[in-house]
């Protein structure tokens, strides 16, 4: 069978990587005795699917230890995420992603676990392993081909009924996804799925416990978080969900290894995948946090653990990768100005407008006395069933890839494509492809440099050699980010994939505590003849009710006891041409043109946020403001009159039974000290006084009618956006 694709491993690279290389020996044929493991059950390859889709991208997770593909050779991580009812094309910028795992015990067996494509089967079943067995039966597989899926708004308005000064306690409607979520000693979990969560005695879906009974109850408060060892996470006041997590739970037990013909680990799989709705580049990204439980009695040596991913930038013909080892980024950029559109192998190709793609290795395994791994290698491979640099067939080529080795146990080499049979060194190149592609100059390495076109590779990311200790538990976490419309072809810059990329690192270095801004209020709309009417106003569980909004993020609390807090400053309102626009592109002059701003009455009114740009002539950093908003200063108003259509080409009024589409964002303010581009290293003042608030993004759809209903003729009004009253235009009282 010719596989066109191969799972996308999260490329990554560690941000502290070593500056010398740990040598590898060459791995000879295993020793391979058969299986004596007689409690392994026939359990059957996975089926569940389940998108994640809460920002601008839809990423479909599977259960059996893939994802990013949908078993039938469609590539399925969607970005930009188009609604698939509209009938516009979907691109995807990956192909199919999962994690391979290999070491040796110490009577010289192979034991290996990875996943691609499942052409020859699988490696990977559905569901928890026993804790102290390492087993598991085909009908708990079976339970537990299953994603666990809770939303942020569902998590925020629970916390609200809980936390409420006034008459604390749940009075609204808990989602069927917090009463379906599977953590500890939950009752509720059999109603929703029809198996019993009480039966296992063992911690599963991370959750904060509210009232500290190790029970998961969401009446008493409960509710889901993210989970990172390290991190704080029973703080109820400050609490760390994002605006959509999945999770489920995977084995490498459950039956022979077809897809590798390995020997089993008996490694449990816990994966939280989330992400975040927000008003930077983060809308862009996914991130995957991967629980790592141990069950095997015996301990492993000469393990790794391993990323691998089939990246496909739209089309797969025309794609290079590389790594940066000093960011950490593992990308995918086209190898020219032009994405084919329609792919020759398939698919749809981005055109003109080529993306860039990078995933960010947070965190890797621990060794044997507790230290971080980090990242070792970045290595890949083709597509290819005949090419000695090609796909695996064989758990000892799985092996070699992961430990710095060509599957039929050639060195990796510095240069070219990495493939030189006439090198006899056993310490192969730990990275291949290590300079961004528009570098140039000696000991430039890659794959614009060497015009290596129509590869379709796949790459891993490995952290190793180590020994795995029986019952160890481990963490590999990583991020996927994306830009649009790299530029600079052939060979581009990759600068704006850095920038994205430093944001998606700092996000998890605040462990994955996103700073909010203030929500965006909700529009209600008054639909009036050639006229529309904007309301704008606040649901009592948003955190600008009131106008209240306030927030210190975490990278600002080391510069107190200045005033460190951001406070809601004000709105912006658009008009917009599309209803699924991103709001990232709220900036494109084409797609968003701003009609209302209004702000705070308080003597700050323009307000210019700092960016960095590296200046390559003078081969310095630069500061430039930039502009974000010039408000009015005149105090906040709630509702809005629209009588013209900013995108008409001439007369500009509103026709009637037209559809016209609009947003708004609230921004919030704090310059705890004035910027200073010229201050002293590390403390230059405030470079971001202006805040955009993330959540609660909407566009909405306005039709102005002649309408004899009562609100016609009449305006809405609210002084703080909440319970809004009705007020006719002409003023004459309510």
């Amino acid at each position: 069978m010719y596989i066109i694709k191969c799972l996308p491993v999260f490329l990554f690279c560690f941000l502290s990587l070593p500056v010398f290389m740990v040598a590898r020996n060459f791995v000879g044929d295993p020793v391979q005795k058969p299986s004596d493991d007689n409690y392994r059950a026939n359990c059957i390859g996975s089926t569940s699917q389940k998108d994640l889709d809460i920002n601008n991208v839809r990423a479909l997770l599977r259960g059996g230890g893939d994802m990013w593909w949908d078993g039938n050779q469609t590539a399925k991580y969607i970005v930009p995420n188009v609604d698939p009812a509209s009938g516009e094309p979907e691109i995807s910028s990956l192909f199919a992603g999962a994690i391979w795992l290999g070491a040796y015990d110490f009577g010289g067996n192979l034991i290996l676990a990875a996943q691609t494509y499942r052409s020859g089967g699988n490696d990977y079943w559905t569901g928890p392993l026993d804790p102290d067995l390492g087993t598991i039966e085909k009908a708990e597989c079976e339970k537990w081909d299953k994603h666990f899926t809770v939303f942020g708004d569902d998590i925020t308005a629970l916390r609200a009924d809980i936390l409420d000064p006034l008459n604390p306690g749940l009075q609204g409607t808990v989602s069927k996804g917090l009463y379906g979520w599977p953590a500890r000693g939950n009752s509720k979990f059999i109603e929703i799925h029809g198996f019993d969560l009480l039966d296992y005695n063992q911690d599963l879906a991370p959750f904060i416990d509210y009232n500290k009974d190790g029970i998961y109850n969401p009446e008493d408060g409960d509710h889901p978080i993210i989970e990172v060892t390290g991190c704080e996470a029973n703080n109820y006041n400050n609490p760390v969900y994002a605006d959509q997590m999945t999770w489920w739970v995977y084995n490498d037990n459950g039956n022979i290894h077809g897809m590798s013909n390995g020997q089993p680990m008996k490694m449990e799989i816990q994966v939280t995948a989330f992400g975040y709705r927000t008003t930077d580049a983060i809308n862009n990204q996914t991130f995957y946090r991967y629980k790592l439980l141990n069950r095997n009695k015996l301990t492993l040596k000469d393990t790794y653990f391993s990323l691998w991913s089939d990246p496909d930038l739209g089309c797969a013909a025309d794609d290079y990768i590389g790594c940066d080892t000093v960011t950490g980024m593992g990308y995918v950029y086209n190898q020219d100005l032009v994405d084919d559109n329609p792919c020759g192998l398939g698919g749809n190709g981005y055109g003109a407008d080529v993306p860039a793609l990078a995933v960010d290795y947070f965190r890797g395994p621990l060794d044997s006395a507790g230290n971080q791994i980090g990242l070792s290698s970045f290595q890949y491979h083709i597509n290819s069933n005949s090419d000695p640099k090609g796909d695996p067939s064989s758990a000892i080529g799985f092996y070699r890839l992961i430990s710095g080795f060509w599957p039929n146990g050639t060195p990796i080499s510095y240069g070219g494509d990495g493939y030189d049979p006439s090198n006899t060194s056993t310490v192969p190149t730990p990275y291949v492809f290590p300079s961004f592609p528009d570098e140039s100059g000696a000991g430039v390495w890659s794959m614009c440099s060497e015009s290596l076109n129509g590869l379709d590779q796949r790459f891993l990311h490995t952290s190793g050699p180590f020994v795995l200790k029986s019952g160890a538990t481990n963490e590999m976490i990583s991020g996927v980010v994306w830009v649009p419309s790299v530029p600079d072809y052939p060979c581009p810059s990759l600068k704006s994939l850095v920038a994205a990329d430093v944001l998606s690192q700092n996000l998890f270095d605040n462990c994955f505590k996103i700073t909010d801004g203030p929500d965006a209020p909700f529009i209600d709309v008054v639909e009036m003849d050639k006229e529309l009417i904007l309301n704008l106003n606040y649901n009592f569980d948003q955190n600008n009710y009131k106008l209240n909004y306030s927030e210190s993020p975490a990278e600002l609390r080391p510069f107190a006891p200045l005033d460190t807090t951001y406070n809601f400053q004000g709105y912006l309102i658009y008009q917009v041409n599309d209803p699924n626009l991103s709001v990232t592109e709220l900036d494109d002059q084409t797609k968003a043109r701003l009609i209302f701003q209004t702000d705070v009455d308080d003597n700050i009114s323009k307000i210019a946020n700092w960016e960095k740009f590296a200046d390559d002539d003078l081969g310095i950093d630069i500061n430039i403001p930039k502009i974000m908003v010039e408000g009015e200063d005149v105090g906040i108003k709630h509702t809005f009159r629209v009588l013209e259509d900013q995108f008409a080409p001439g007369e500009k009024g509103l026709i009637n039974h037209k559809p016209y589409y609009f947003c708004v964002v609230a921004y919030a303010h704090n310059e705890y000290k004035k910027f200073d581009p010229s201050g002293p290293s590390g403390d230059l003042g405030q470079a971001s006084p202006y805040l955009q608030g993330r959540r609660n993004f909407n566009i909405y759809t306005a039709i102005p009618r002649i309408n004899d209903s009562e609100y016609s003729g009449m305006i809405i009004n609210s002084q703080y956006g909440d319970r809004p009253a009705i007020t006719r235009i002409d003023g004459q009282g309510t």
